[in-house]
Formats: C-alpha cells, sequence, structure tokens
C-alpha cells in the first residue's frame, strides 16, 4: 500500500495520510469528498482480500462495531471495497489525537506521570464503552492503550470529567460476537 496518498477509493474516499499499521491492514486518514468531512479507513492489506477466513474476520470487525452506538467507542459508517484497486475498507469517525500508549510514553519522556484522578477517569470512560459492548454482545478480546484514542475536549462543549480529552475505544479486529 505504497503510495497510497490521493488515491481516490470507490469514488468517495481520498485518502491522505497513514495513521498506522496492523495485523490485518492499515488505517489512513482520508477525506469523504460527498460530505467533505475527515473519516479513519482501515483498509485490509490486498493479499488478504481474497482470504474467506480473513474476508470473514474484516466484516465481522465492522458489523460488530457498526452495531454499537456509544460515545466511548468509535463510529463505523460504512463497509467499501474499491474493485479497481482490490481493496476492502471500513470507514470510522477520524479521531483526532494520540492514542493513549502514546500520550503516556510522551509523560514518561518528559519524567511525569498521569495524576491518579485522570487515570481513574480513563480508565472508568474505558470500562463504560467495553460494558456497553458487553452488553450488546461484542468482546473486544484486545484492549490496551494503543486501541484508545484521546478525543481531545471541545472547548465549546467543557471538560470531560477532569480529563482534556475523552478515551475512545477504537480496533476491534480481534473482536468476538457472544
Amino acid at each position: 500500500m505504497q503510495g497510497f496518498d490521493g488515491k481516490i477509493l470507490d469514488n468517495t474516499y481520498r485518502v491522505e495520510a497513514l495513521l498506522g499499521r496492523g495485523g490485518m491492514g492499515a488505517v489512513y486518514r482520508a477525506v469523504d469528498i460527498r460530505l467533505n468531512r475527515s473519516v479513519a479507513l482501515k483498509v485490509m492489506h490486498p493479499h488478504l482480500t481474497q482470504d474467506i477466513e480473513f474476508r470473514g474476520r474484516f466484516l465481522q470487525e465492522a458489523q460488530a462495531i457498526a452495531a454499537l452506538d456509544h460515545p466511548g467507542i468509535v463510529e463505523v459508517h460504512a463497509l467499501g471495497e474499491d474493485r479497481e484497486e482490490g481493496l476492502l475498507f471500513i470507514v470510522m469517525d477520524y479521531v483526532p489525537g494520540q492514542t493513549l500508549q502514546t500520550w503516556v510514553k510522551r509523560l514518561a519522556e518528559e519524567h511525569k506521570i498521569v495524576a491518579l484522578a485522570e487515570s481513574l477517569e480513563i480508565v472508568r470512560q474505558v470500562a463504560l464503552g467495553l460494558h456497553y459492548a458487553h452488553e450488546k454482545g461484542v468482546l473486544h478480546r484486545d484492549i490496551k492503550p494503543a486501541n484508545i484514542l484521546l478525543k481531545p475536549v471541545d472547548a465549546a462543549l467543557g471538560e470531560a470529567e477532569g480529563v482534556p480529552f475523552y478515551p475512545i475505544i477504537t480496533d476491534f479486529g480481534l473482536a468476538k460476537l457472544a
């Protein structure tokens, strides 16, 4: 997936930048050119698109997340396929900011720690999102700091219970439908 920037998938999504790579694919920031909004595209590795098992897991992830409607869980907008490029992808909310892992690592490099109150609030918000998913029959199975995005608080909306961001659970790639 080299040289992917600028490509338009499914006549709708213009790829802008690579955000990260994982076992099943890569995540890109893109623009929905029809709605003029930023989105995240989780694109399956091209060599896996013909693998029935991986297609099934990818579809399961999309369906699992799409069934959830919680402010602490990334929202899925669509499942797409670009036949010209031979790609299968999930269209999700683009969450600006950084992962919990990146934030904690940066704090450690600055010889700082997360305050107890902030730590407890982050854990509380993530637990609420996971509880909601579990109540809907979806088990994440890969919860870790790298799979928690920190969405900055919109100043106009006020602070999120004492922390300057909202933790958003993402990457349900190993999700299991209970």
